[in-house]
C-alpha cells in the first residue's frame, strides 16, 4: 500500500478565521461502503473518531489563480490511520468526508477542491450558535468559550496533530500535506449538537481557536 501514496500537485495560501471544531465518533458499521477500501479509519475506544470544523477563510490565493476569494468552509474530516507514512509513528491524517461552503462557485468551481466533495450549503451563525443546511445534511452545535472542565487529552492531541489530507483516485492513496506556523486549539463546551449525518453519534470534545492563522496546502 505504501507504493501506491502520491503527492497531490494543489498549493494554496491564506488565513483561517473563527476556527471551531466539534470531536463526535461512530461505530465503524456505519461507514460500510461509505469510504474507499484504501483509507483506514482510526478507532478511539472502538469507534471512528471525526471532528466537524467551521472556519472562515480569507485572503486565499491558489496556485495558477491569483486572484483572491474568501468563503465559509464546513469540513467533516475522518481520522485516519497512515502512521506507516510519516516519520513521526503517529497517527496524523485524515479523510474529507464532507464539505460544505456557503459560496456557490466553491462548490463548482476549479480543480483544486473536487477532492473535498463539497456542498451548497446555507450556514448561519447567531452568538455562540451554529447552524448549516445542505440537500443532503443538517448540522446544528452551540459552544461555551468557557467551560468549567476539560476533556480527553488524547482527543486534543489526536485533534490537534493532524496535518495531511488523503484521499483514492483510481485505487491510489494521494496525500496532501496541511502546513500552519500554529494550531493553539482551546477546550469549549459543547452544549448543543445535532446532525443527521449518522445514527450513532457521541460527542468527544470541542475547540475553538481564536487567533487568526496563516495556513499553506501543497
Amino acid at each position: 500500500m505504501t507504493k501506491l501514496l502520491r503527492s497531490i500537485p494543489i498549493e494554496f495560501n491564506g488565513r483561517l478565521n473563527k476556527v471551531e471544531i466539534i470531536v463526535f465518533s461512530v461505530p465503524e458499521a456505519e461507514l460500510k461502503g461509505r469510504i474507499p477500501n484504501e483509507i483506514v479509519p482510526l478507532l478511539i475506544n472502538g469507534r471512528v473518531l471525526f471532528s466537524v470544523v467551521s472556519v472562515r477563510l480569507d485572503r486565499m490565493t491558489a496556485k495558477g489563480l491569483p486572484i483572491p476569494f474568501a468563503y465559509h468552509h464546513v469540513a467533516v474530516r475522518m481520522c485516519v490511520k497512515d502512521k506507516v507514512y510519516n516519520d513521526s509513528q503517529q497517527n496524523k491524517g485524515l479523510y474529507f468526508y464532507k464539505s460544505f461552503s456557503n459560496k456557490p462557485l466553491m462548490t463548482l468551481g476549479g480543480y483544486i477542491f473536487t477532492n473535498y466533495n463539497f456542498e451548497l450549503a446555507e450556514i448561519k451563525v447567531a452568538g455562540s450558535v451554529f447552524e448549516m443546511n445542505s440537500k443532503s445534511t443538517y448540522l446544528k452545535f452551540a459552544l461555551d468559550k468557557q467551560p468549567r472542565e476539560h476533556g480527553s487529552p488524547a482527543i486534543y492531541k489526536q485533534i490537534q496533530q493532524l496535518d495531511r489530507a488523503y484521499h483514492v483516485e483510481s485505487k491510489k492513496l494521494y496525500v496532501i500535506k496541511i502546513s500552519r506556523e500554529a494550531w493553539p486549539m482551546r477546550w469549549a463546551d459543547c452544549y448543543a449538537f445535532e446532525t443527521n449525518l449518522f445514527k450513532d453519534v457521541k460527542l468527544e470534545g470541542a475547540f475553538y481557536i481564536s487567533d487568526t492563522i496563516h495556513y499553506r496546502v501543497g
